[in-house]
């Protein structure tokens, strides 16, 4: 074997009352190495510990332990090793607008609110999705635009999922809205969805 790869992975709990794993629940991968040699990844987290190749789970095992894990799932409604929760949640579309103040370097992002009703959120409570939509870089305690203000004009004004709506000087500052439409990637599926996820996945094996 030229090149390093994971043979397979297994689910286990470690049962320790000091652990933080939601549930005591882990992911094993077990690895082959050039020269014929093995690993096991315990947590997955890349420390990997020298293992007998008679060390790799069989088949037979890995269901087994995801047949164990599916049913914790199943009733706890939770998914900590994030086996399930992608296929009951979809990308969706979202509307935000946000509000954007020109300053002494760069544009700095100021607050947002979804579908451009309801309360302002200040810009460190705005999803990841958003601010990486908008290459939102921190500075300081808050978030900036990475260009000027000119750049941000023109590139909003030429982005069909943007619209400008108002440019506004307040006080003796220059403000900009604009709303954006920006897809959430995957958003937090619900425990029910959840459960019922993990029963059709056990119905299949």
């Amino acid at each position: 074997m030229e090149s390093e790869e994971i043979l397979v992975q297994k689910p286990w709990q470690c049962h320790e009352n000091d652990c933080n794993a939601d549930g005591t629940w882990h992911m094993a991968s077990y690895w082959c190495h050039p020269g014929g040699e093995f690993s096991v990844d315990l947590f997955t987290d890349g420390d990997h510990e020298d293992i007998e190749g008679g060390g790799i789970p069989s088949w037979e095992d890995v269901e087994e332990a995801e047949q164990e894990y599916f049913r914790w799932v199943a009733k706890a409604g939770r998914d900590p090793l994030h086996q399930v929760s992608r296929c009951c949640s979809r990308p969706r579309e979202r509307v935000w607008q946000v509000q954007i103040r020109n300053m002494i370097g760069r544009p700095r992002i100021m607050r947002g609110r979804l579908n451009g009703r309801g309360e302002w959120v200040g810009v460190n409570s705005l999803p990841g999705y958003v601010l990486e939509y908008l290459e939102a870089q921190q500075e300081g305690f808050g978030w900036a635009y990475p260009r000027t203000w000119e750049d941000l004009r023109e590139e909003a004004g030429a982005n069909p999922d943007v619209k400008v709506q108002t440019i506004r000087g307040i006080a003796g500052q220059i403000w900009m809205k604009l709303l954006i439409r920006v897809t959430e990637p995957y958003p937090q599926p619900t425990p029910s969805a959840i459960r019922q996820e993990a029963r059709r996945v056990l119905k299949q094996k």
